[in-house]
Order: structure tokens, then sequence, then C-alpha cells
């Protein structure tokens, strides 16, 4: 989408009865425009600075604002002049943006502003160059048009899997210690890369060992290991990123670090154990607040469907960006885009050298780090300008309550690089941003709602 947007450039001529213009707008929303302003407005720019300086001017014998025109042109005369030029410049970009419809993005959006040249009997000429708002497509919402993500139907399979979680952080475990490793046990494990850069990817990870919870590289290794074994083996990134896994994933993308080649790692067994896992019993019920197991199984069946529709929900909601965003490009300013992406960038890298401790970063992970950013950005200021011109004919408004639970979303829920609010952003701009999502968010729904019920 961007690709194209960078081979637009407009080019256009136009004029009313004060100005006669000529603007380049290319990429990025960089506006560059010549204006003529014709003689009659030139010359009443001059009549007005005239009585602009002369209302300040206070003389011996004159009252202010009452010395007589042929005073103040001998002496005021660059005074005058400088009123008059200012007063035609500003006249000159009041009058163009107008004519063009091509609003500046801030007032520290224009880069440069000069007069050429200014007289009362030929007029003026002048040149600006800026940064405009987004023009944005007209959206025509009767045909706009998506479906319903299939939502998922909580198996008893699914069940059993959250209701095994929940008696794994119950259970009593026993240190096993005369025999090796076997199905069905737990074991603490270290994995380091032991190529170079050599480096340890976790310490003391707790895994069950079995086919359905661990990943498929852990398990080959680990079953028949003794206490403190360790194991050499090349480990490719995708080996390690199983969707079965007891921590939930924790384990992805440990020793990647961006690579795509396999790297040859040692694992080591630290503890073997026994887990005495809880019978899901009243007594088990009641450690969640419930009276029976089959109460505690029900809400727990209830938890899993309501997460498995919010999903569905916000797949719905992310194809139809996607649809819009492929459908309605939107041209984006350059520096609102550079300094988000900068600054969402340094906040990032800054969280992945931490989580790296002593590896160093590649050029390739930090290129990869910042088109990851670069693209989120993107889409996220493409679809605020979009959504946010729906959400006005719509009025869609946003409550305090939902700005709350929007917060708590921004910190818990989302990876770094999705987050709009990090450390040093104004309060303002950060209380904006939260509104800005909430309101795309609802006018999202309303369009799902409105296509579903065609």
């Amino acid at each position: 989408m961007q690709n194209q947007l960078q081979e637009i450039q407009q080019e256009q001529t136009l004029e009313n009865e004060n100005v006669r213009i000529k603007y380049t707008k290319s990429p990025g929303c960089k506006v560059h425009l010549e204006v003529s302003v014709l003689p009659l407005a030139i010359q009443a720019a001059y009549e007005k600075a005239f009585k602009a300086v002369k209302k300040e001017v206070s003389l011996p014998g004159f009252r202010k604002g009452k010395v007589p025109d042929e005073v103040v042109t001998k002496n005021y005369a660059s005074h005058v002049e400088r009123e008059w030029k200012d007063l035609c410049l500003r006249t000159a970009f009041i009058e163009a943006i107008s004519l063009a419809k091509l609003q500046p993005l801030s007032k520290n959006s224009i880069k440069r502003s000069f007069l050429k040249s200014c007289s009362k009997e030929s007029g003026a000429e002048a040149i600006f160059d800026y940064e405009c708002e987004p023009q944005i497509p007209s959206i025509d919402l009767k045909a706009i048009e998506t479906k319903l993500e299939a939502q998922k139907s909580i198996t008893n399979e699914d069940l059993d899997w959250e209701i095994k979680k929940q008696r794994v952080r119950h259970a009593t475990f026993e240190e096993v210690q005369e025999r090796a490793v076997q199905e069905g046990d737990y074991v603490e494990l270290d994995l380091d890369v032991i190529e170079n850069p050599a480096h340890n990817v976790f310490t003391g990870r707790l895994f069950c060992v079995s086919k359905e919870e661990m990943p498929k590289w852990a398990y080959e290794l680990a079953l028949g290991m003794q206490l403190n074994e360790s194991k050499e083996s090349k480990i490719a990134p995708n080996e390690h990123s199983d969707e079965q896994c007891t921590e939930k994933h924790e384990h992805t993308d440990a020793c990647s670090h961006g690579s795509v080649e396999a790297k040859l790692c040692r694992i080591t067994c630290t503890a073997i154990k026994r887990a005495i896992l809880p019978e899901v019993d009243e007594e088990f019920a009641k450690k969640f607040g419930f009276n029976t197991a089959e109460e505690l199984k029900e809400k727990i069946k209830e938890m899993l469907q309501r997460d498995a529709d919010l999903v569905a929900k916000e797949q719905t909601r992310s194809k139809l960006a996607f649809e819009l965003l492929q459908k309605y490009p939107v041209d984006l300013p350059s520096s609102l885009v550079e300094a988000e992406i900068g600054a969402r960038f340094r906040y990032v890298k800054k969280l992945a050298d931490q989580e790296r401790g002593s590896l160093p970063a590649s050029a390739d992970d930090d290129q990869e780090l910042k088109a990851m950013v670069a693209s989120e950005v993107h889409n996220f200021f493409s679809c605020m300008y979009l959504l946010n011109t729906i959400a006005r004919q719509l009025q869609i408004s946003v409550t305090q309550e939902e700005l709350v639970e929007e917060i708590t979303f921004e910190t818990q829920a989302l990876a770094p690089h999705q987050r709009l609010v990090y450390p040093g952003i104004d309060p303002n701009e950060a209380r904006n941003r939260m509104f800005m999502r909430v309101m795309m968010r609802k006018a999202l729904d309303y369009l799902i709602e409105q296509s579903t019920a065609k």
C-alpha cells in the first residue's frame, strides 16, 4: 500500500478572485505551493497594514491612532512595509490552502515560506513548502461487506487441557533421583546455545515429558536423560514453537534471536520430578471459589468460550481493517510516521536488548524489528484517519470506563511493538491515543454489525 502511494504525485492549478495557485502534492503529504496574489488583493492588504501601524502610532501633539497619514508614511514607512509584506504572506497562504483544501498538519509543519516579489502594481509571488493533513478518501459505508470469523466451539479436550494446567499449578512435586526421565515426568531444563555467540536461553524451565505437552525437540532429547546429564543437538527456531506446551509458548523464539538457521544447543536436565496432581473434586473447586467440580468445569468452559469468541471478533476486526486499508489507502505525513517509528523502535529495542542480555544484536535483528514497528505504525495511523472519519459520521462516543479498560488492555495484553503508549510520551497524547483506539474498535464493530445484518 505504501509503495502504491509513493508513486502518486498530484499537480493542479486553481484560482479565485484574489489568488492563482499551482501546487504539487508528493507522497508523505508534502506540498509545494506557488501563489500569485492579484494586485487588488495586495492593495487591500497595504491599506490594512497601513491602518494597523497608524493605530499604534503615538506622537507628541496627537492622540494615539490619530497621527495624519502623511506623517505615518514619512516616519513609519519601514514599519508599514514590514506589516504589509507579513500580511501579504499570511493572506497568500490562507487563501491558497482554502482553495486547495490542503490544511497544514500543524503550525510546525511549514518548512518554507517567503515572498519572491511584492508590489501594489503587479501583485505578489509567494512560495510555501509544508506537510498537510492526510486527504481521506470518501468511504461508502453501504458497500462494506465482511463476514464474521467462525467462532471456535470449546470441546471436551479443550476443557480437559485447561483443567490439567490448573491441576499442575496446584500439584505437589516429588524429586526423582534414582532413574532416568520417563514419559509423564516433569523435568527442569537449561538450554544454552553453544555456537558463537554462545548464550543461555533459559534456566530451570519446567516441562511435562509428553508428546502432547512438550516441544518435539525437547521431548526427544529429554526422554531417557539422567539427572544433571547434558545432550547437544541442532535446534531450528521453528522446532521450539509447538502449540501444545505446558508453559504456554514461553520458550518460543528462545534461541533464534531473528536467525532462521539451526543452532547447536546444549540441553541439561537439572531436576526430575513426579507430579501428584490434585483430584478434580469439591476441595479442588473451592480453591477457585466454586462449590462443586461440575460448577468449576462449567465456569472454565464459559471462560474458554468467551475467550474464543473474543479471538474470533478480533480476527474479524483485523480482517475488516485490512480490507479498508487495501481499498482506501491513506497517504500519511512523513514527519508523523518517522517520529512515531523512531520513538517506538527505541522503546521496543530497549526491551529486546534487556531480554537478550549480553548477547549482541545483529543488524538483521534490528532491521527486522524496525520493519515490524514501521508496519504497526503505518497500519495504526492509516486506520485511525479512516475510522475517525467514519466515527464522526456515526457520532460514536467513548466513555471514561472504556478508556480505563483500554489502558489495562494496553499494559497487560499487547506486545511492546503494538503499544501506543511508552515512556516519555505526553499524558494528554497518551489519553488521546487510548481514546482513538477505543473509537476505532467501536467503528469497526458497527461496520461488522451492519454488514452481518444485510
